[in-house]
């Protein structure tokens, strides 16, 4: 039992290192989207600046903005659920630890009353 619960905490402790690199690939990738918004929106102020009659040229940054801005609120999405899934899984093994724990005391109490037992029973 004792070897299946430690299989059981190793497989969710490689879950848990597989959702903090995915959730640092995620933040990763936010952090260049973010760079890629800040990108987009100077070009976009210089090329209204320039080309004020330019509605055609406008309309094409404000589409690429929305674009990167709805990436990001994916990113940031992403990002959450992978937070908890990760709190989720440390949960997971928190409870089973404390299962573990619960179990060996009540496997020692379990072996002192029958010490007991069979020293009353020797006496007797």
């Amino acid at each position: 039992i004792v070897q299946s619960k430690d299989a059981e905490i190793n497989r969710i402790k490689n879950q848990v290192q597989g959702l903090q690199k995915n959730q640092t690939l995620v933040l990763n990738q936010k952090s260049r989207v973010e760079s890629q918004l800040v990108s987009v929106r100077e070009e976009y102020r210089k090329s209204t600046a320039n080309l004020t009659n330019s509605n055609v040229e406008k309309n094409r940054l404000s589409q690429q903005l929305n674009q990167a801005n709805e990436r990001v609120r994916m990113l940031e999405s992403t990002a959450k659920q992978v937070q908890t899934n990760h709190q989720s899984e440390i949960s997971k093994l928190n409870e089973t630890r404390n299962q573990e724990r619960n179990q060996e005391r009540m496997s020692i109490t379990e072996m002192r009353q029958r010490e007991e037992l069979l020293k009353k029973e020797v006496e007797a």
